[in-house]
């Protein structure tokens, strides 16, 4: 139900000749026109957007399937992407206006500790979605997975961890913990 809503003009129309249309500004195009309608319902054709999309990665250029989590990654990816490079043209702009980074972007804790010395080192990771098992017919709570996560794995044997305070192969317990959450969690069930 609706009108049918076209992008009569692309916002690209107005950039440098040097800047070509990517994902970030055919969204944008996308977004604009249907702001700018005054019908509360309606019809956007993404042609120009798919186009891109195509062009910018092999994986969406066929016929085959791919989930929306791949889009989603993907997507945001190339949105940030874009964003940094037009922070980086423009002055004006600080590196704190990535909406998609303050949006989504989560931060794990990866520590690793020696078996042998006790050393542990540790880094974070930034993630944009966050995986969750779900075990057949058993209900899931999402709530309690978040506040009780951290996965320890043991690294021994041919998957040994290289400490450096001992310079060598090393047994050692990996453990992964979130930090922080974004302030828009994707859930990758």
């Amino acid at each position: 139900k609706g009108p049918v809503l076209n992008i009569d003009h692309s916002l690209t129309d107005y950039l440098p000749s040097s800047i070509k249309p990517n994902l970030y500004t055919s969204l944008r195009d996308i977004f604009e026109s249907i702001t700018e309608n005054r019908f509360l319902i309606g019809v956007v054709s993404p042609t120009s957007f798919v186009e891109i999309l195509k062009r910018e990665n092999v994986l969406f250029s066929t016929m085959m399937h791919q989930d929306a989590h791949e889009f989603l990654n993907f997507l945001l990816n190339e949105l940030s992407d874009s964003l940094q490079r037009q922070i980086s043209d423009d002055s004006i702009i600080t590196p704190n206006d990535n909406f998609i980074d303050r949006l989504f972007k989560g931060t794990m804790t990866n520590q690793t500790k020696c078996l042998t010395c006790d050393n542990i080192t540790s880094r974070d990771e930034p993630f944009l979605d966050f995986p969750i098992e779900v075990n057949g017919n058993c209900e899931t709570d999402i709530q309690e997975m978040l506040s009780d996560f951290h996965q320890k794995e043991m690294l021994n044997g041919s998957n040994k961890f290289y400490c450096d305070k001992c310079c060598g192969l090393q047994e050692a317990e990996r453990i992964v913990g979130l930090k922080q959450l974004p302030h828009i969690l994707a859930l990758h069930l």
